[in-house]
């Protein structure tokens, strides 16, 4: 007798408590065979389920953003500790913060760089459903420039003044994220498969992206060819500006 044949017999043959139950069992069976048919088809497509990607690429920029703190704790340390390893009395709270405003600044700076640009990936893997192969190459670049940061961070701390290198490091990871952004937002643009709801989700993320570049670049360049070092990466802060200028003159239209 054939599967399908068996569980007609049962399903038949049960009391009407044991029916229900066996009607529901049938029920969970089917679904986890069309989900698992549809597992394979999305497979076979190139596709992954978003979800999981998403909260993994979470846990990554968590960890990033708590290592940017480290210069500042060697810095405390080396700081409040004298030669001979005791307590150096004579230095104050005040005298750190003095000490170390740069690293401060730096620190400042970077943690506000990784939180808005995981807020504008947030956004836009709200309006995902499934991940592309590619998508998943251009996430994974992503997260390299965001955890590459930390380093950057150090040697904006420690490197001479006058090595303006160091600048190029630490911004051209930020836009190496950047532009692996800037990928995904095309491709979910214009790959309908990845799209949540089958909703479109516009143009706002690419040129934000591309935005964000330019401004980066500006920043780079200031910095590498200026003595303005890190005051450089205040051209960031029009960033949110012309976002809401950007937001509102697309909702008009």
């Amino acid at each position: 007798m054939s599967s399908k044949g068996q569980q007609t017999a049962i399903k038949d043959s049960a009391p009407p408590v044991e029916k229900e139950e066996v009607e529901e069992e049938i029920k969970d069976d089917a679904n986890e065979d069309e989900d698992q048919d549809q597992d394979e088809r999305d497979g076979m497509e190139g596709l992954h389920e978003a979800e999981r990607f998403i909260a993994f690429t979470d846990a990554v920029i968590a960890i990033a953003m708590t290592l940017l703190i480290l210069p500042l704790m060697e810095a405390t340390k080396d700081f409040f500790v004298g030669e001979d390893g005791g307590e150096d009395k004579e230095k104050t709270v005040a005298g750190y913060f003095d000490e170390n405003l740069r690293e401060l600044i730096g620190f400042i700076v970077s943690f506000y760089t990784v939180a808005l640009f995981w807020v504008q990936h947030a956004m836009m893997c709200y309006r995902i459903e499934k991940f592309t192969s590619l998508m998943l190459v251009l996430n994974f670049i992503w997260m390299l420039g965001i955890v590459f940061l930390p380093i950057g961070a150090s040697l904006l701390a420690l490197a001479p003044d006058d090595n303006n290198v160091k600048y190029g490091v630490y911004m051209g990871s930020m836009i190496l994220s950047r532009v692996a952004g800037l990928g995904m937002s095309i491709i979910t643009r214009i790959d309908k498969r990845t799209w949540k709801n089958n909703k479109n989700p516009g143009n706002t993320f690419i040129i934000l992206d591309a935005l964000m570049i330019l401004l980066l670049v500006i920043a780079l360049l200031v910095s590498l060819f200026t003595n303005a070092g890190l005051s450089s990466l205040l051209i960031l802060g029009a960033g949110p500006w012309i976002k809401i200028i950007i937001k509102k003159h697309m909702a008009k239209n």
